[in-house]
């Protein structure tokens, strides 16, 4: 099997940034997986964030927006999610600052009350408080929000 060229490596990663928002350290990761030098991956890369196909903050407010309104993650497993994938701290915390406080609430207090449904009906109070408050903190929810909808 030949070994794909850079114009072909180019066209397969603008196809990629025009169906959907890329990562940057993902796209590096993906383009040297396909072949390409890992220099040559982060130039192509940049090349594409010059050309405006791939944008860190585009990238960023679509991945928050999804993972909170679609996945109903709270904000520190979203931020954890992004710093792991070598985006700046600065323009993760600014679109997690844009989170609307009210839909957050709604997400939390409507993952909370799904989770108390699908636990048995004599699970004791404590434990149950105890079960809640684990889940919704592993779902990235703070717990000084948590504990006040716990009742």
């Amino acid at each position: 099997m030949n070994k794909p060229t850079v114009e072909k490596l180019r066209s397969w990663a603008v196809s990629q940034c025009t169906r959907r928002e890329c990562c940057p350290s993902q796209l590096v990761s993906k383009l040297i997986e396909k072949g390409l030098p890992p220099a040559g991956a982060r130039r192509l890369v940049e090349d594409l964030k010059a050309d405006g196909l791939v944008d860190e903050a585009r990238y960023v407010r679509a991945f928050v927006h999804d993972k909170t309104e679609l996945e109903r993650w709270g904000r520190i497993k979203t931020r954890q999610a992004l710093l792991l994938r070598g985006l700046p701290a600065d323009v993760v915390d600014d679109a997690i600052a844009d989170i609307s406080e009210e839909l957050y609430l709604r997400n939390l207090t409507e993952l909370l009350a799904a989770k108390r449904r699908s636990l048995p009906v004599d699970t004791p109070d404590r434990a149950l408080r105890d079960k809640l408050l684990r889940f919704a903190v592993a779902r990235g929810y703070e717990p000084h929000l948590v504990i006040p909808l716990l009742g």
